[in-house]
Parts: structure tokens; C-alpha cells; sequence
């Protein structure tokens, strides 16, 4: 039977590592969560809440010898309060990045990786030049790198890029995917509808916040209508029925939805944006569209607030991101029902917070 350390990633390498060093009542555990000064950890005997010891801060040298997401830790659990972590266990892999301030310094942002993908758009986006400096990022790090070349039907010969880009990344498997193709489309229902929603629905449960999973397909929550024949197997939606989604929160859940819905028997893959922007609109409140930067951007400056035809203009003369471009659509349809609507940096909890309590945050899109 598989314990819980082993489905979190615990082997034989960690175990002769925790046993050079440690001993009972001290146990291994993973960091799964990085708060400020605090961690959320995964032991045998559950997830809890952590600190770094004081011997652990005094020796630290460098914020690097701090633990990160994804490493293996010496806790001691405590009865009463928050364990303690006392030792970091040699990594296997690392990402860092530089800290933030005047002196440069390592941050570790994620270790002990084993797969990392590196997902490119065979669209106006691609670049192969990004693309190369994030595998020199990823062979750095220590873990194996993959490529996915994902919308491989805009372009005539996906074939000539994958060639172009293995080129570039000797031993590196490099695939070309689209939501076009029916065995694709299997893939993305699996892991949107399966592994992914699954993790979220455990995530918030260990936060104290009970959640169901489901996909649109559920209950009729999304109807869908298929975009294009030559797109594939890819949709649009046509109406949102929010009675399910209703019933769940009224007993107290959260409810998590795949961007995966029903046209006529079959099962399409769908933009998440406009799934968020759609269910929204038909059930209003707050709408908070989580993207990888500080908000929408024009002429380099970062707008505190974005009406519609402000949207509008930048959809029509190409200044939005080609991965901006489907939030925009979807704040517009939801903002248009009442919603208030923000595009924010989903990386920055600070954000959010502020965002949550109606305070400025992120870029607001309004109707007028």
C-alpha cells in the first residue's frame, strides 16, 4: 500500500537522507505551500501548519537555505501550536530567480522537480528565443524538461517546428498537441476534469474550504456550441445554468469548474476565461480574471481602471497580449451583466486579498 509521503514524491534517496540526520520524534514531511514566515507542510499524518526552527534561522546563511515548495523538511510536530522544520534535505532539483532588493541573492522557488513543461503556442506568441531561455532555465534546475508545442493546427507544418525547436534542445522530448485533435481532447478532459480539478478540490479542502469538482457537462452547467469545424474540438458557450453551481455553494462548498462542456453528445474543450466570464454574467457578484502579470497594460504603464470601449480599442488594434485578449473578452461580457470585474497578478496573495475586500488591485473593467 502506497503511504502518503510515497504519492507526495518520498523515496529511498529522501529516506537514507532524513536518516543521516534525524531521528523520532522528528518525521519527514514536504512543503506544499510558502506563506510569509510560515509553511503548510504534508507528513504521515496529515498536512498542519510549520515554522523554521531557531537554530534553522540563526545557520541559514542565505535566503536559499530556506525551504521552498516542493522540499523535503526534519519536522518536529507540536502538540499545541505550529511544527517546527529543523533541517532542509539536499534537493534533487531547484528553481530560483533573484530576490528582490539591491543585493543579489538566490530564492528558490520550487525544488525537488522531476518533469517540468515548457508550454509554447505555435501562434503569434511563439518564440523560440523565450523558448531556449527557459530550457537553459529548466537544465539548470536539474529536472527533465518537455516541451509541448500547443496549437499545432494554426500552422501548416507543426512537424518543421517540432524539428526546429529539438534542435535547439538536444534530449528534450518535444510534442506538438491541439484541441483539434479528438485524441488530444481525451488528454485535456482527463487532466482539466480529473487530475488538476481533483488538486484544487484537496487544496482548498486543506484550507478549510469544502469544494466539489465538476465540468461543465455536469448538471448542464455550460451549453456549448462548437466554434469552427476547422478549429476541431474546441467550443464556445452558448448559456450558463447556474442552479447547480447555487446549490453547492448553499451548502456551504465551493464549487470548482472545468473549462470542459457538452454540444450535442460530445465533449469540447472551451477557453477558461469565457467560462469564467459567462458564469459570472449569469450569476453576478465579483468576477477576479487571474492572469501572470500586474494587470492590463497600455503603452507600458499598468491601468488602475479600463472601461469598455477602452477594451474594445485595445482588441481592435492588436496592443492587448494575444494572452490577454480572451480576459478582455470575458470582463467585458461579465462587466456588461454588473459584475464588478479585475484582472490581476494571481501570483501575488497581496493581491488578491486587496481584491477580495473591494480595495484597488489589478486593472478594473467596467461597462462604461
Amino acid at each position: 500500500m502506497t503511504s502518503r509521503l510515497q504519492q507526495y514524491g518520498w523515496n529511498d534517496r529522501f529516506a537514507a537522507s532524513f536518516d543521516a540526520v534525524a531521528a523520532a520524534p522528528r518525521v519527514p514531511a514536504r512543503i506544499v505551500l510558502e506563506h510569509t514566515h510560515i509553511y503548510r507542510v504534508v507528513a504521515e499524518a496529515g498536512e498542519m501548519l510549520a515554522r523554521v526552527s531557531g537554530r534553522l534561522r540563526h545557520r541559514a546563511g542565505e535566503r536559499s537555505d530556506f525551504p521552498a515548495v516542493g522540499d523535503w523538511v526534519v519536522l518536529e510536530p507540536v502538540a499545541d501550536g505550529d511544527a517546527r522544520i529543523h533541517a532542509v534535505l539536499p534537493r534533487v532539483s531547484r528553481f530560483s530567480r533573484r530576490a528582490a532588493g539591491d543585493v543579489t541573492e538566490e530564492q528558490v522557488v520550487a525544488a525537488n522537480i522531476d518533469i517540468v513543461f515548457l508550454v509554447g503556442g505555435l501562434d503569434r506568441d511563439f518564440n523560440p528565443r523565450r523558448l531556449e531561455r527557459y530550457l537553459v532555465v529548466a537544465w539548470e534546475s536539474g529536472a527533465r524538461a518537455v516541451v509541448l508545442l500547443n496549437k499545432a493546427d494554426l500552422v501548416d507544418a507543426p512537424a518543421d517546428f517540432v524539428r526546429d525547436v529539438a534542435a535547439i534542445a538536444p534530449g528534450v522530448d518535444v510534442h506538438a498537441v491541439s484541441a483539434r485533435d479528438p485524441a488530444t481532447l481525451e488528454v485535456v478532459v482527463a487532466v482539466l476534469g480529473g487530475l488538476v480539478n481533483t488538486r484544487i478540490v484537496a487544496a482548498l479542502a486543506a484550507a478549510g474550504r469544502p469544494a466539489v469538482g465538476l465540468t461543465g457537462a455536469d448538471g448542464g452547467v455550460l451549453r456549448l456550441g462548437r466554434r469552427e469545424p476547422a478549429l476541431g474540438e474546441v467550443g464556445e458557450v452558448v448559456a450558463v445554468d447556474p442552479s447547480l453551481l447555487g446549490t453547492i455553494i448553499g451548502v456551504g462548498s465551493t464549487p470548482v469548474v472545468a473549462s470542459v462542456g457538452a454540444c450535442d453528445g460530445a465533449l469540447l474543450n472551451v477557453n477558461a476565461d469565457e467560462v469564467a466570464g459567462a458564469i459570472a454574467a449569469a450569476r453576478g457578484g465579483l468576477l477576479l480574471l487571474c492572469t501572470d502579470v500586474a494587470g492590463v497594460a497600455r503603452d507600458g504603464q499598468v491601468l488602475d481602471r479600463l472601461d469598455a470601449n477602452g477594451a474594445e480599442q485595445m482588441l481592435a488594434d492588436g496592443s492587448a497580449s494575444a494572452g490577454m485578449r480572451p480576459k478582455l473578452r470575458a470582463a467585458l461580457v461579465a462587466a456588461a451583466a454588473g459584475c464588478e470585474v479585475r484582472i490581476v497578478d494571481g501570483r501575488s496573495a497581496s493581491d488578491l486579498e486587496r481584491a477580495l475586500r473591494g480595495e484597488p488591485a489589478g486593472t478594473m473593467v467596467t461597462a462604461a
